[in-house]
């Protein structure tokens, strides 16, 4: 009888122990969903809400100042996207179940009433994915090893694409809020790179894709292959054409570890452009760069639940076609029309020649092209022309003239004030010269504009990239027609005529330039 009770006993116990155990296991299991689901949220599929919390909670645990503004949605139209997702391997879509609110262009806004002076942001360098932090990574290590010669935009946005990869990365949240796309050019394919025939973009996004491929053929996917284990995976083209279009977009210009480098700034890269047409008393904002990092004064009072725009330094007085060629955007109200003309007599010129063009430009390497601006002169144009007709000791003689004082180039605008007058240098040659130029690139550009008309090519390409289109080829067409009439009325001048009128020839061309083809 005993011997039935302990038996009995240790089934007993046997069957508590099966029970607890498969207590256990659920409860371990449940545990474990409730972990993966957290984890999940840290991922790709998480909500754009999701997202800016976590950001917002990162920040602030490491030393950004940002107690008086919050991450919304931008009311601004956001940039066309040229591709659906840069970031992809294979640049298919982005991950699905990403909410509808995931769509809308993000922005920075004041949650209280700030005054003049008060502080908005403050980021320090820790914060910044910079160059000073790429070199501290695991990252520079492998660069070493490898011994690439790589650019530092190259580099940096290599770290970018490594960081992007680690599950751990220190930026992990920053990271999940950059855009899966940006609309640079760089992205746009041969048909709607056609619509910009006839402007100078053209070329310099060939010369930059050129660039970007060649970096990436030469040495980025080598080096990944090379290193597999420093890689999650492989880093294809889209990738490092998003990683690139990150840079040129979004980074700033800072002083760190006592060197001019450049860097991602948190939140600060978040806030939209100011119209690049307001005057500097009328903007919001002042960035101060220190010491310690970054931070953005109110230059004006900032009502509670207004966004914060930022003017960007580059684009001030840019034109839209290079604000196009770094931000994949235009801006409406641009003030700033210009256009970058390629003069193939340039390339016939002498070094001397050369060297006198680019002293008077103040460039620091060989100039490839003259800018027309609608509202002024076209006073490299006019040079040019000027340099073509000089003896050889008129060219040596201006050189001399352009030393100044102690070797110190003379400034006025943006060009040498001394050397060329255009009042009382530039002859009638000249301007004859500069008006040959000009009437070629006319008539060039009404054949182009005859052959898109014709291909209906504007109406094969999405939307948003015609219309980028259409604004950059205005406003270049301005400077084209203000340049020429430019040039006229100085052959006027130098000719002592008062009433001198268009010729037939010319009135067609202005004519020409009048009608935007669509």
């Amino acid at each position: 009888m005993a011997r039935t009770s302990r038996v009995q006993c240790i089934m007993q116990r046997t069957i508590g122990d099966r029970i607890f155990l498969c207590a256990l296991c659920v409860l371990l299991v449940s545990v474990g969903i409730v972990l993966a689901q957290e984890d999940d949220s840290r991922g790709p599929g998480r909500t754009q809400q999701q997202k800016i919390a976590a950001l917002t909670t990162w920040l602030r645990a490491n030393g950004v100042r940002m107690d008086s503004i919050a991450i919304g949605q931008s009311a601004l139209k956001p940039a066309s996207s040229a591709n659906e997702d840069a970031r992809s391997s294979e640049g298919e879509a982005a991950a699905a179940g990403q909410e509808e609110e995931d769509d809308g262009m993000l922005g920075v806004f004041s949650t209280r009433l700030l005054l003049k002076g008060d502080e908005v942001l403050h980021v320090p360098f820790e914060v910044m994915l910079s160059e000073a932090a790429m070199d501290e990574s695991e990252l520079s290590h492998v660069l070493a090893r490898a011994g690439t010669s790589l650019s530092l935009t190259d580099q940096m946005a290599l770290f970018l694409l490594y960081e992007d990869q680690q599950r751990d990365s220190f930026w992990r949240t920053y990271l999940d809020l950059l855009p899966s796309s940006i609309s640079t050019p760089l992205f746009y394919s041969d048909e709607e790179l056609e619509v910009f025939e006839g402007s100078v973009l053209t070329d310099f996004v060939a010369a930059r894709k050129a660039q970007a491929d060649a970096a990436y053929e030469k040495a980025i996917a080598p080096l990944v292959a090379d290193h597999e284990d420093d890689f999650d995976r492989a880093i294809s083209r889209h990738e490092w054409y998003w990683a690139l279009s990150v840079l040129w977009s979004r980074c700033f210009s800072m002083h760190i570890n006592g060197m001019d480098q450049g860097a991602l700034v948190p939140l600060a890269d978040m806030m939209n452009s100011a119209p690049v047409h307001l005057e500097e008393e009328h903007q919001q904002v002042e960035v101060k760069r220190d010491r310690n990092g970054l931070t953005l004064v109110a230059k004006k009072t900032i009502e509670a639940g207004e966004e914060i725009l930022v003017p960007y330094k580059k684009e001030k007085q840019r034109s839209n076609a290079e604000i196009l060629f770094d931000y994949g955007y235009v801006q409406e109200d641009n003030p700033f029309k210009s256009m970058l003309v390629v003069v193939p007599e340039m390339e016939a010129l002498s070094e001397k020649r050369k060297r006198l063009f680019q002293e008077l430009l103040l460039a620091s390497r060989e100039v490839t092209h003259v800018r027309l601006e609608a509202g002024k002169p076209p006073i490299e144009l006019m040079w040019l022309a000027q340099i073509v007709h000089m003896t050889e000791g008129e060219v040596a003689r201006e050189l001399r003239s352009l030393k100044g004082k102690n070797g110190k180039k003379p400034r006025a605008h943006g060009y040498a004030n001394k050397g060329i007058v255009l009042e009382s240098r530039v002859n009638a040659f000249a301007l004859d010269t500069a008006k040959e130029w000009l009437t070629r690139a006319i008539d060039e550009l009404h054949e182009i504009e005859e052959r898109k008309h014709q291909s209906r090519i504007f109406h094969r390409i999405r939307a948003a990239v015609a219309g980028a289109a259409q604004r950059v080829l205005e406003d270049e067409r301005e400077s084209l027609k203000h340049a020429f009439k430019e040039i006229l009325d100085q052959l006027w001048i130098t000719s002592e005529n008062e009433e001198q009128p268009l010729s037939p020839d010319e009135r067609k061309r202005f004519a020409d330039m009048d009608m935007i083809v669509v």
